[in-house]
């Protein structure tokens, strides 16, 4: 079979099976996570990595060379995935199949020449994590970072997106906090001037920087009410600037019921056992359906994919997400934009 047709036949049978909620699959993953490293340039106040600089083996990673020919997804995360020295080599080698989009989260500052014709020649959509585009609350909220750096590397993106007319898609994260909250109406304008195409906002996990919490374990009326108040400012302007706006803040700015109705269809309608591996450096190759999962699966380093992809754990995720049964399964921090 061509590529294209092993691609298709695993990704219309992984529908099947998730249609008729199968719980032992035959197909193959269709999303890959990898976490090729806790180690980063920066030291941002809301991240919980390990400071380390701990990398998966490339040798490794032969495990997962079988999988490409069925993914139609490879997230790329860290850590700062640009400082990986084999990611070059990684990413070009995935590249060369074109069923995979790749998305990639950075802070952009590593990104040079080369790496930005790379990219926007490839199948990809690229997530800068910025919080602010005030260059004090940046560069405070990015200890280690230069605002100049920031725009240099989305500046750099831009001429060879122009260049190339490449469809790369790019794309802002914000994690909205105590510190950065008023000042999430600017990101409209930042978007459409750097031709970022999305925007999202992310709920800072309290167990990251509790004094920066302002919606769960330090619940700050004040901040919230505020919000509540300016995000339909901002959610016009994405309109009318055509800015596409994702949001996971917006299940804390309703009343409570509605924010556990809410978390819940979440959960229900959870896809990724049945779709997506996560195999991550930061917690020495553990792998998990995904970055919230509470519990592993296995190890790179002990098991095969085969080995995990229908194990007793993989198979109680998947039920008890059938029998809505997840309550003390899946995470309770557990929000996405899309299942």
């Amino acid at each position: 079979m061509y590529k294209e047709d092993i691609f298709k036949a695993n990704k219309d049978l992984n529908e099947k099976e998730i249609k008729e909620g199968k719980i032992i699959l035959n197909s193959k993953p269709t999303i890959l996570m990898l976490s090729l490293s806790p180690k980063c340039n920066l030291k941002c106040i809301m991240c919980p990595r390990p400071d380390s600089d701990y990398v998966l083996p490339y040798e490794i990673l032969e495990k997962i060379y079988y999988l490409f020919p069925y993914l139609e997804l490879i997230n790329w995360t860290g850590g700062e995935v640009f400082l990986v020295d084999y990611f070059k080599k990684l990413f070009l080698k995935t590249s060369l199949y074109p069923n995979i989009h790749h998305e990639i989260t950075t802070n952009g500052l590593l990104i040079d020449e080369e790496w930005a014709e790379i990219l926007v020649n490839n199948n990809v959509s690229l997530t800068y994590s910025i919080d602010s585009v005030k260059k004090e609350t940046y560069e405070y909220i990015r200890n280690k970072a230069r605002y100049e750096d920031l725009i240099k590397s989305i500046e750099l993106i831009n001429k060879y997106k122009k260049k190339y007319n490449s469809k790369i898609k790019l794309t802002i994260n914000v994690v909205v906090m105590k510190f950065n909250y008023k000042e999430l109406h600017l990101f409209p304008e930042f978007c459409k001037k750097y031709n970022f195409e999305q925007l999202r906002f992310e709920y800072l996990r309290p167990v990251i920087n509790p004094e920066q919490d302002i919606f769960t374990v330090r619940k700050n009326p004040e901040a919230i009410e505020y919000l509540r108040n300016i995000m339909p400012y901002i959610e016009d302007e994405c309109k009318r600037l055509k800015i596409e706006l994702n949001s996971s803040i917006r299940i804390f700015l309703n009343n409570n019921s509605e924010n556990l109705g809410d978390h819940y269809n979440f959960i229900y309608n959870c896809k990724l056992p049945w779709k997506k591996l996560l195999i991550d450096a930061g917690a020495m190759g553990r792998i998990t359906p995904d970055c919230l999962c509470p519990y592993p699966l296995g190890n790179i380093f002990e098991n095969t994919i085969e080995e995990v992809w229908n194990n007793e754990v993989m198979q109680l995720y998947r039920k008890n997400i059938i029998n809505k049964s997840s309550q003390n399964w899946c995470s309770s921090a557990c929000s996405v934009y899309e299942r």
